[in-house]
């Protein structure tokens, strides 16, 4: 791995361990992010400088967390990792469930709870209000992306990397 991809690699790291995720995943991703075909785990371990054991629990939890997809090829025993089509949109989408879970919460609360302080109160309609317009717009906005995508003549692989992805 050359010295630019390396830095990419721990500039991810660190963004994930600054929101307490693992440093080596966040790695990872960087990694996953710069290839363009699946990579054997031997060599994910190889390129970032970690014990096979390590670089298997943490493409587990890439999987886990839909970072990643695992593959094979024919004839091929080896398990081979790729960053997963369409990240950007399906994590955003992730993203914004949690919130959307989080509103739930909060409208079961104000059902349950009965008359609120009026300071309450308002601090819970707009939250409620926010979670709202962002589940409105977000319904729309891959779309539009996706149009926008083709009209200036790009694949649908959502960034992800073009080439066989070992299926």
């Amino acid at each position: 791995m050359d010295a630019a991809a390396a830095e990419l690699c721990e500039r991810f790291g660190s963004e994930f361990d600054r929101y307490g995720l693992s440093r080596t995943l966040g790695r990872a991703f960087g990694y996953l992010f710069l290839q363009t075909e699946p990579v054997p785990l031997q060599r994910i371990a190889a390129d970032l400088g970690c014990s096979r054991a390590t670089a298997s629990t943490t493409m587990r939890q890439a999987v886990l967390a839909a970072i990643a997809e695992k593959t094979h090829r024919p004839a091929d025993r080896q398990d081979y990792y790729v960053l997963r089509p369409r990240i950007w949109q399906d994590s955003t989408a992730a993203k914004l469930h949690a919130l959307y879970v989080w509103k739930a919460h909060v409208e079961a609360y104000r059902q349950a709870a009965g008359a609120l302080d009026p300071a309450l109160a308002a601090r819970l309609a707009e939250m409620t209000d926010f979670f709202t317009f962002l589940q409105e717009r977000f319904a729309t906005l891959v779309a539009d992306y996706e149009a926008w995508r083709a009209r200036r003549g790009m694949g649908g692989d959502g960034g992800a990397g073009a080439g066989d992805r070992g299926r």
